[in-house]
């Protein structure tokens, strides 16, 4: 049997899987190389050549303008289509609606790759029982033939507002394929984030996978072979501590973190006349308590990790327009930890969606403002930019505080902002550096404007850009709001609470470890985001 297969690009490692159960037959599926119109004739002719179409459905390929105008062709042609789900979630269009579909969402076994198997078995039956029929000849236009470059590249870029990453490399390529050159637009740096972005989001996808074998005893041996040579390639990346559960004697273990506590002020002063002392006990590592057990913070939220930030000072300066004349001080920090991620939109989410999260009262019970704001019911808003490693952005001061208040109970700690003390002590280290990375700026270790992204990216992308403490997205992606406060409120309004980092939209400049600035608590923009540390 000839047999075509439609994917997203974001699937293809599990694409190639599944291809590889296939053997006994003769299957194509596209390499993605985008060559321009070269590209497009040889998916016609393909189409035209296979007998059988099978779509691998996620909510990916579902949206995909190629795999649905391939679809579109096979229906025309008259080929038989075997939809195959294989991501949780996926949406269907209407007029997939009422298709049967083989499900290998979970993972590839022997009875589920059996009903494909018996699916493609039943179109061969079909085939040799009914009489041939003509074959309509498929259509000669390209994937892109009513469109232009200029739209080609618009489309690119909400395509990667979106998180559809593969859509945004299509038009961008095809943009330059036709040797299209905008003025002001880095058509290679845009592609560049696209395909990082892909690739973060494939690693994720392929990652998510090996995680559904660990579900059942029969295939965690298995899925433990999986992660060992998924972790060959993608060392370190573990966010759901799948790797302890592989070691039964490491199961119940935890990595060990000094947590202590450290200032709360309401503005930026001097916290003691005598520094705290350098002996401070350790606590014990983040833990959450869930029926009698210990769970680690990535078995709670993914990708939650902690960074150990020791005792140290920093000294702050004073900034402009925000009511503050103290001109330089010296500020003594006590040891403590930070998460090494802004929060990200996975994490959000699972607090927006718990029954116990985002609409409990008690999680607002910090401030009357925040209890003012929170009565008037207006919900999450929605974040800008999707996928689930992007830092969540489009959260206001008092989201931030509820979220940090929520885990606190989830974790059995104190999780709060930062201080601006703590905040620029994990960004600056003990040489005062004007770069969590450095003194000097460098466009790869952060997204700022200069990157010309224009969008977040993943958080865990920049390896080179961490601070001395392995704190990553210090600089640029998302400002990250902290506990201080600037001018005393005005009118009944609540106090401005600042921000630092620098975003993606910011010069490299704002991104310097010193800068801040303030805002009212209510406002959410796309640019800023949430960091925690944790206090005993």
């Amino acid at each position: 049997m000839k047999i075509f297969v439609s994917y997203a690009r974001v699937d293809k490692p599990y694409c190639i899987r599944i291809i590889e159960t296939l053997h006994a037959h003769d299957v194509w599926y596209d390499q993605r190389l985008y060559a321009g119109q070269d590209w497009w004739k040889e998916i016609l002719r393909r189409l035209d050549w296979c007998e059988a179409f099978i779509y691998l459905l996620s909510p990916e390929s579902v949206r995909s303008l190629y795999c649905r105008r391939e679809l579109g062709i096979a229906r025309r042609l008259k080929r038989a289509i075997i939809p195959v789900r294989i991501k949780h979630g996926t949406a269907l269009p209407a007029e997939m609606q009422n298709w049967q579909y083989v499900d290998l969402a979970d993972s590839l076994t022997v009875e589920n790759v059996s009903q494909l198997l018996n699916s493609i078995l039943m179109v061969e039956r079909q085939k040799a029982a009914a009489p041939p029929a003509p074959t309509p000849a498929p259509p000669q236009d390209g994937p892109l033939a009513a469109s232009s470059p200029v739209e080609w590249v618009s489309g690119a870029v909400r395509a990667l507002e979106q998180g559809d990453y593969d859509q945004s490399i299509l038009l961008l390529k095809q943009a330059q394929a036709s040797g299209y050159q905008p003025r002001f637009i880095r058509l290679d740096k845009l592609l560049r984030a696209a395909e990082a972005a892909l690739a973060e989001k494939t690693r994720e996808r392929e990652y998510q996978h090996i995680a559904a074998l660990f579900a059942s005893e029969n295939t965690r041996p298995l899925a433990c072979e999986s992660l060992a040579k998924f972790m060959d390639e993608f060392a370190g990346y573990d966010p759901q501590g799948l790797q302890q559960r592989c070691q039964s004697n490491l199961a119940n273990a935890a990595n060990p973190a000094k947590i202590a506590s450290a200032p709360r002020p309401s503005a930026i002063q001097p916290q003691s006349s005598a520094p705290p002392s350098k002996s401070t006990r350790p606590a014990a590592p983040p833990k959450a308590q869930r029926s009698g057990s210990v769970i680690t913070t990535a078995a709670v939220l993914p990708m939650l990790r902690w960074c150990d930030v020791p005792y140290g000072s920093v000294v702050i300066s004073s900034i402009e327009g925000a009511d503050e004349d103290f001109g330089e001080i010296t500020v003594p920090v006590d040891n403590f930890v930070m998460s090494m991620f802004p929060v990200t939109n996975a994490q959000f989410q699972i607090f927006t969606q718990a029954a116990d999260g985002y609409q409990n009262p008690r999680w607002w019970a910090f401030s009357e403002a925040a209890q003012q704001w929170f009565n008037l019911g207006k919900g999450p808003s929605k974040s800008r930019f999707s996928g689930d490693n992007h830092p969540r952005e489009n959260v206001n001061w008092y989201e931030a505080m509820a979220f940090a208040n929520w885990l606190s109970s989830l974790l059995k700690m104190k999780i709060t902002l930062p201080t601006v003390a703590q905040w620029q002590r994990a960004a600056k280290g003990d040489d005062d550096r004007y770069f969590p990375w450095g003194n000097d700026y460098h466009e790869e270790h952060c997204n700022t404007r200069e990157s010309g992204i224009k969008m977040t990216t993943p958080v865990d992308r920049y390896a080179k850009g961490t601070s001395p403490y392995g704190i990553y997205d210090m600089a640029g992606n998302v400002w990250e709001w902290t506990l201080n406060t600037a001018s005393p409120s005005e009118g009944g309004r609540d106090r401005r609470r600042a921000v630092a980092g620098g975003s993606f939209v910011s010069t490299g400049d704002r991104a310097q470890t010193s800068c801040r600035y303030y805002l009212d608590p209510r406002v959410g923009y796309s640019s800023i985001g949430i960091r925690l540390v944790g206090l005993t």
